[in-house]
C-alpha cells in the first residue's frame, strides 16, 4: 500500500470517527472533534445574511471588474500599458477574491471567512482612497455618494463576519487556517498594482524629459522667414496673412503658445499639444472649448464633417457656418494628429469661405519634428 492511499485510508477513519462522535451544534469549546470540509458541508447550511453576503460579493466583484475593463482608455494614461494596469487590476482582483471566496464558503474552506474579510477591507480601502484622492462623476457608479455607501457597507459585513453566529457555525474557529499561499496571495495582490505604477511612471517621467529635451532642440532650429514653432510643430505663414502669439497658463505647470494668423477676411488659431485620443468624443471636447461665446446664441449649420489623412497624419475635422448679422460666418475646426510623437496640432479658423486656400496651405505645412 503506497503512502497515498494510507493517508487516504487515515482520512476516511477520522471522519468516520468524527461522524460517531458528531456534537449536536458547532461547539468552539469541543477541542476534542476535527471538523472536516466534508462534514461542515453536511451538517450546516448557508441561509439568511450569509446568503445575502455572498451574493453582495459576487454582484461587487462584477460592477468593479466590468466598470474597470469597460470605462478605462489608454488614451488616458498618454498611451502607458504599466499605468492602464495599475487600474485595471483592482477591479480584476475585487472580481477573482469574490469568486473564490464564494466558492470557500460554499465548500467550507479553513480560509474562507480570511478571504472575505481580505475582499471587504480591499473595497473599504480603495474606496476611501478614490475620496480622499479620486475624481468623481455627477451620476453614475462612479460617484462619491455610492462610495461613501460601500464604506459603510464594507463596515457592516466586516463586523458580520467577526460576530456572526453563523459564520462561526458554517466555518468554526479552530476548523479556520490561513496558508502562507493565502499570505502570498493578497501580497501580490497588493504588490503587483504598485510595481506597475512605478514602472508606468518612470516611463512617463523619461518621456517628459525626452519631449523637453525635443521642444528645446526644436526651438533653436533655423527656420526660414515665414516659419513659426512652438517647439511641438512648426509652420509657415500663408501668404498676404501675420501672425502673433502669446503664451496661455493651460493649468499643472503646461504653458501653450497660441498663434493668431489673420488677414481682414479671416482669424485661425493655432497651438500644439500630446494627445493620441482620436476618439470623436475627444475631438468634440476640443471644440467645446475653442468655440466662440459670441456664437453661443447663433444657430449652427451643419457643413461638413469627417476624417482624412493630411501629409501622413490622421485629421479629424468640422466645418459649420452662422449667420452673424446676414453674413454668412464659417468655423472651420481641425485636429491634426502625429502617431510617432504623439502631438496633436489644433486648428480653428474663422472666415467668409471667400477663400480658404490659407486653410489648406497652412494645414499642410505643419510638420510635428
Amino acid at each position: 500500500m503506497d503512502q497515498d492511499q494510507i493517508n487516504q485510508q487515515s482520512e476516511e477513519t477520522i471522519v468516520m470517527q468524527n461522524s460517531s462522535e458528531m456534537p449536536s451544534a458547532i461547539d468552539e469549546e469541543n477541542s476534542d472533534f476535527v471538523y472536516t470540509s466534508e462534514w461542515l458541508k453536511a451538517y450546516t447550511d448557508i441561509h439568511g445574511w450569509l446568503t445575502f453576503f455572498l451574493f453582495a460579493l459576487a454582484l461587487g466583484g462584477l460592477v468593479s471588474a466590468g466598470y474597470s475593463i469597460f470605462s478605462i482608455n489608454l488614451a488616458d494614461y498618454a498611451g502607458n500599458v504599466f499605468l492602464l494596469i495599475t487600474d485595471l487590476l483592482p477591479g480584476i482582483s475585487l472580481l477573482g477574491i469574490a469568486l473564490y471566496t464564494i466558492y470557500a464558503f460554499v465548500n467550507r474552506k479553513p480560509n474562507a471567512v480570511f478571504w472575505g474579510r481580505v475582499y471587504v477591507l480591499a473595497v473599504l480601502v480603495t474606496n476611501c482612497l478614490s475620496i480622499c484622492f479620486g475624481e468623481f462623476e455627477a451620476t453614475g457608479l462612479n460617484t462619491i455618494q455610492r462610495a461613501a455607501q460601500s464604506i459603510v457597507w464594507s463596515i457592516v459585513w466586516f463586523l458580520y463576519l467577526a460576530f456572526s453566529k453563523q459564520v462561526k457555525e458554517i466555518i468554526p474557529k479552530p476548523f479556520r487556517k490561513v496558508t502562507k499561499l493565502d499570505w502570498g496571495i493578497v501580497a501580490g495582490v497588493i504588490l503587483l498594482p504598485v510595481i506597475c505604477f512605478v514602472i508606468g511612471y518612470a516611463q512617463i517621467t523619461n518621456l517628459a524629459n525626452d519631449r523637453t529635451a525635443n521642444e528645446k532642440e526644436l526651438l533653436l532650429k533655423n527656420l526660414a522667414n515665414n516659419e513659426r514653432t512652438d517647439g511641438k510643430i512648426v509652420f509657415a505663414i500663408p501668404a498676404s496673412y501675420t501672425c502673433s502669439h502669446e503664451d496661455i497658463d493651460a493649468g499643472d505647470g503646461v504653458t501653450i503658445r497660441l498663434f493668431s494668423i489673420e488677414n481682414e477676411n479671416s482669424n485661425c488659431g493655432l497651438c500644439s499639444y500630446y494627445d493620441e485620443n482620436k476618439t470623436r468624443e475627444n475631438f468634440e471636447s476640443y471644440r467645446t472649448n475653442w468655440q466662440d461665446e459670441n456664437m453661443n446664441d447663433k444657430t449652427e449649420k451643419a457643413i461638413d464633417e469627417g476624417s482624412s489623412i493630411i501629409n501622413g497624419n490622421d485629421a479629424l475635422y468640422k466645418i459649420v457656418s452662422y449667420d452673424v448679422d446676414g453674413v454668412d460666418v464659417y468655423w472651420r475646426f481641425y485636429l491634426l494628429f502625429n502617431k510617432s510623437t504623439g502631438k496633436v496640432a489644433i486648428l480653428s479658423a474663422y472666415d467668409t469661405n471667400e477663400d480658404t486656400s490659407y486653410l489648406y496651405e497652412l494645414i499642410k505645412s505643419i510638420r510635428f519634428q
